[in-house]
């Protein structure tokens, strides 16, 4: 989880394989009860372990991940997943109000400019974010591979510090 706002935590849900795109939960109460999110424009794929940094009081960057696909279901009826990772780059804004007893949380995503190398596709990254230069710093994370079976594993990226010039 990340802290969005003063009193909003946000993260990222990993759904089921099979499914189209990722999930933002949220709660202002330390994730005691969920608030009611409402999500605008194009969602970013499903994914699980992206890289997550506040870069102001109402958005967040997301970075990356492992995509999650549905692939099949074995002879014994087990799912089969598929997994990926990605390089993409999302910036999510995030309003919070509250109606009728509900605590509501918008979000919506869009795709930043940014100056600078794009990292490999990852997922676990660390980030950070300079304010003063408007600069994310994101290092490490893992990546995946399949032999020639088909089985998968991970491995460690290699230790290169990317720099993100986020400023417009």
């Amino acid at each position: 989880p990340i802290k969005a706002t003063d009193n909003v935590i946000v993260w990222v849900e990993e759904n089921q394989p099979g499914a189209t795109s990722v999930s933002i939960k949220a709660s202002n109460d330390n994730g005691v009860t969920s608030s009611h999110v409402i999500e605008y424009g194009p969602k970013p794929f499903n994914r699980k372990s992206p890289g997550l940094v506040k870069i102001n009081d109402n958005t967040i960057l997301m970075f990356g991940g492992r995509l999650v696909f549905l692939q099949s279901e074995d002879e014994d009826g087990n799912v089969v997943t598929g997994f990926e990772d990605s390089n993409e780059l999302f910036r999510i804004d995030i309003e919070t109000f509250d109606f009728a007893n509900q605590h509501i949380v918008t979000v919506s995503y869009s795709e930043p400019e940014i100056r600078g190398d794009i990292p490999d596709a990852r997922a676990n990254p660390v980030m950070a974010f300079n304010d003063e230069k408007n600069m994310v710093y994101l290092f490490g994370g893992n990546k995946v591979q399949y032999d020639a079976f088909g089985v998968v594993s991970n491995y460690a990226t290699h230790e290169t510090m990317y720099v993100l010039d986020i400023s417009q």
